[in-house]
């Protein structure tokens, strides 16, 4: 919790991913959501990866495709392949509307 008050990415994606199961903490999802999307903004593949997740299913926060795009497109720049994996799925759902 010390890292992530003084701003470290990783340690902002860490406790989101504690809030969103409530390991240790008590679950929430949108305080998973504001966590990922502050370490999301520092540029933390991982974060921007469950941004866009969150985003696109609509836990802790409201959809939006623009966002949703906009987060996983951030982290597959980063390299992050589950994000790629997913930005391929979206792209396929959406071609088959």
């Amino acid at each position: 919790m010390k890292a992530a008050e003084q701003g470290d990415a990783s340690a902002l994606n860490n406790l989101g991913c504690m809030y969103l199961v409530g390991d240790g903490v008590g679950e929430s999802n949108e305080k998973a959501f504001k966590l990922f999307h502050k370490s999301a903004e520092i540029g933390n593949d991982c974060s921007q990866y469950n941004v866009g997740l969150m985003i696109h299913e609509g836990v802790g926060t409201m959809t939006n495709k623009g966002e949703v795009l906009k987060w996983i497109c951030l982290a597959v720049e980063q390299g992050h392949e589950e994000a790629l994996t997913k930005l391929k799925i979206i792209l396929k759902d959406e071609s088959q509307s």
